[in-house]
């Protein structure tokens, strides 16, 4: 065949969570200020701590009546050996191994958390001066060009032939939409330079997060729930002074904050419905940012990529941001779009191209190949004449 699937498993699921409760809640945020917005995704972050509580008692059940055979075992093996004081020596050693190991990890969180916020508040003072168009084209480019290079410098992952067609093909793409968008904008970006330099910085920042946030789970092995958690935690503790500090500075309604007016304005707008709605909200965003962070714990950061290519699709036409330009214009925009996704499936082996050496490193050919390796090694064992002598076998 020439074109085929890869190895499908459930978790491919998890990139489209992303793109659509994004846009759910661009529709509950689209009058709210920058900084509610941010506030309510960081009590989603805090809800997945209730997840992580569920899931560390079931864990911790189940493996209650192992643990308490394997002590029963071992006080049975130290009534009987004279080991104690070496066992005793090599738990301070494991403590204080564990010690070190926990302060790691709680750094590694807190410097990802402080690189995190850098981008988020930058968004929140710009999210008015940018164009739209330009932001959706010009983001994905640059995200995409930061995954692949962070992904090869940090994590160390080869780039082969068929993800380099990806790259060709999204290379291609992105310029033409950026022309078509530029050339039929009635409101051209007079800033574009700044606009460029801008999206550059913040892309960059977030694709070093998303990638160190993969190291992060290879090395210490952490239940994403209880990464979010802790990232909603010391967010909040931050933004919260924050946004107190801006209020007696500056007033409640300012570009710097804007928390306290929105929730008092949203009260006076829906009453008492505004708590239900409120906890719809921190919903909608734990599901969010559980699509995110669930991507990056069991896929690949570059499966990513097939989020944020179906996000802008989806932003282009609720918006109707290209509303006003021509049908044909539009019908090539739409176009350049299922192939900047196809081209994402492709690049995460999610279709496999059957042309030329495209497939060779594809994770699906690669075990193909070995269980064919396998049969052939068997094969030539079944085929050799091997003969027992009963009198050569001794039995004791």
């Amino acid at each position: 065949m020439l074109i085929e699937l890869g190895i499908i498993s459930y978790h491919l699921i998890l990139p489209l969570i992303y793109p659509f409760t994004f846009h759910i809640r661009r529709i509950i945020h689209q009058n709210d200020k920058p900084f509610y917005d941010i506030f309510t995704c960081f009590l989603g972050y805090l809800l997945s701590g209730i997840v992580f509580i569920i899931i560390e008692h079931r864990t911790k059940r189940s493996s209650s009546e192992f643990g308490n055979k394997f002590e029963n075992q071992k006080e049975n093996f130290k009534r009987h050996n004279t080991f104690e004081e070496i066992d005793e020596k090599n738990k301070i050693k494991n403590k204080q191994k564990e010690e070190k190991r926990i302060k790691g990890k709680y750094l590694h969180i807190l410097m990802l958390n402080l690189i995190y916020l850098i981008p988020i508040f930058l968004d929140a003072f710009t999210i008015e001066y940018i164009n739209k168009n330009f932001k959706s084209s010009a983001y994905l480019f640059y995200i995409i060009f930061f995954y692949i290079l962070f992904s090869r410098i940090i994590l160390h992952l080869r780039i082969y032939n068929h993800q380099l067609l990806s790259i060709i093909m999204i290379i291609i793409c992105i310029p033409i939409l950026l022309l078509f968008y530029f050339t039929n904008d009635e409101q051209k970006d007079k800033s574009l330079l700044f606009s460029s330099f801008f999206l550059l910085f913040t892309s960059s920042l977030y694709s070093l997060i998303n990638i160190l946030e993969k190291r992060y789970y290879n090395k210490f092995m952490d239940s994403p729930y209880h990464f979010m958690f802790i990232i909603g935690l010391i967010s909040l503790c931050i933004l919260i002074p924050y946004e107190i500090l801006t209020l007696f500075l500056l007033g409640e309604n300012t570009n710097f904050n804007g928390i306290f007016y929105q929730i008092k304005n949203n009260y006076n707008k829906y009453s008492y419905l505004y708590p239900l709605l409120f906890i719809g909200d921190i919903l909608v965003s734990f599901f969010w940012v559980a699509g995110i962070h669930l991507t990056f714990y069991f896929l690949q950061p570059c499966h990513f990529i097939i989020s944020e290519s179906l996000s802008q699709i989806i932003s282009t036409f609720i918006t109707g941001s290209i509303q006003k330009y021509s049908m044909n214009i539009k019908i090539i925009i739409y176009i350049l779009y299922v192939i900047i996704i196809i081209a994402t499936l492709i690049y995460n082996e999610v279709i496999i191209i059957n042309i030329g050496n495209l497939s060779i490193n594809t994770k699906k050919k690669i075990i193909s190949r070995e269980l064919l390796e396998k049969e052939k090694l068997t094969s030539k064992i079944i085929d050799k004449d091997i003969y027992i002598n009963k009198d050569d076998i001794t039995i004791y």
